[in-house]
């Protein structure tokens, strides 16, 4: 007999004994199972009061499928105890389980019983705040201090605003301000009210240089000319680590470039890339000394947007960084900045702005310009700048 006649031969015999090993198992049946319905609570947990009101010292359970039959007990009487209608009444501090069982399965809850301790006294941790506004909401919280401090009473609080166009308030005392001007925050708690007042002032700047007028000021500018861009590349329109774009199509070199900004013509200027549009945020990273050089004490900015053209940003955030870099990717790094406020100017392309920066000064060896998707003007995504400079702290600046 052949190999393959062989192995067919042996296949059909084994078929064969198993259809009768099956057949001679007359008792041979799969196992069976009842589905039972498992209970469930409306609450995994629940946290209860001694001395406190009912409402705080009790809790009705609810379970389900309704209409079923549970059974309710409670592990621990001398802490909870629990009637078949799913009512847990606390009788003691500590913890304890309540189990939901039926037929075939259960389901638990822990309880936590606390003695309620009831407020006596609230403060609030300032009388007056004091902000400036750089054109974009921003806010800070007010915290309330309970006596005595282990109190078990809180979220108690109503807060309010005298005035909502100037600052509003949320029911955990955060407070969001919009505008300038001055605004009183209530908190109302237990029949006693303590108050904060808020003075939301403009931003302080350098007045504006305006040719043929008394507005007129002479600040003392930052020598530009060793300046550079980290990680510069004069071709390429793609984000580097110290510029979000640039557009190299713009004509001839520098516009359009990052360089532009520092050439001292108002007709060159930087165009973060706009084909294909790359969108806010935009920024750039200027290195102002070398790494043995000592760090350079800055009072204010100037910027100028793209000549005679009223698109790209209307502000911008600045940060400075006094730190030696020896590697251009740790410019990346958040922790090496520090931000010295907001700012918002027009996107008048005619007009310079200047800036000062609130003492003390920051001393920097990188600033970094930050244009956040809040300064986007309108629908246009990308950010023009002809002039960016830095002058030193003026004593007689207007604040």
């Amino acid at each position: 007999m052949k190999t393959k006649d062989k192995m067919q031969y042996f296949r059909g015999l084994l078929m064969i004994s198993l259809i009768v090993a099956l057949s001679g198992c007359k008792d041979f049946k799969y196992d069976t199972y009842s589905v039972t319905e498992k209970p469930y609570v409306d609450k995994t947990s629940v946290e209860l009061f001694l001395g406190a009101d009912a409402d705080m010292a009790s809790v009705q359970l609810i379970s389900s499928p309704a209409g079923k039959q549970f059974t309710w007990t409670s592990q621990n009487d001398a802490v909870a105890t629990v009637t078949q209608s799913g009512l847990v009444t606390a009788t003691g501090e500590g913890f304890t389980n309540i189990i939901v069982t039926s037929e075939n399965d259960l389901f638990q809850v822990k309880v936590q019983v606390l003695q309620w301790v009831p407020v006596e006294k609230i403060m609030l941790d300032v009388e007056s705040v004091q902000r400036y506004w750089y054109g974009v909401m921003d806010k800070f919280k007010i915290n309330a201090l309970y006596e005595p401090p282990n109190t078990t009473e809180t979220d108690l609080i109503e807060w309010s605003t005298s005035d909502p166009s100037i600052a509003t308030v949320t029911s955990e005392g955060w407070v969001t301000y919009r505008n300038t001007g001055r605004v009183t925050i209530f908190a109302r708690a237990k029949g006693v009210e303590e108050s904060v007042v808020l003075t939301v002032l403009e931003q302080p700047v350098y007045r504006r240089y305006v040719e043929g007028t008394t507005d007129v000021f002479t600040p003392e500018w930052i020598d530009r000319s060793n300046w550079e861009f980290p990680g510069y590349q004069e071709g390429s329109m793609n984000a580097q680590v110290s510029y979000s774009s640039q557009a190299t199509n713009e004509g001839a070199a520098p516009n359009g470039r990052v360089v532009a900004m520092l050439d001292d013509r108002n007709g060159m200027f930087w165009h973060a890339r706009w084909d294909p549009a790359s969108d806010f945020p935009h920024w750039f990273i200027v290195k102002l000394v070398e790494d043995n050089e000592d760090p350079i004490e800055i009072g204010g900015v100037l910027i100028r947007n793209r000549e005679n053209d009223n698109r790209g940003q209307n502000g911008f955030q600045l940060y400075t960084s006094d730190v030696a870099v020896t590697n251009i990717n740790d410019l990346a790094e958040a922790s090496i900045w520090t931000s010295c406020g907001r700012f918002t100017h027009s996107p008048n392309g005619s007009v310079d702005y200047n800036f000062a920066i609130l003492p003390p000064y920051p001393k920097a060896r990188y600033v970094k310009m930050y244009f956040g998707p809040e300064y986007k003007n309108g629908t246009f995504q990308y950010v023009m700048i002809s002039q960016f400079g830095l002058y030193r702290p003026k004593q007689d600046a207007e604040e």
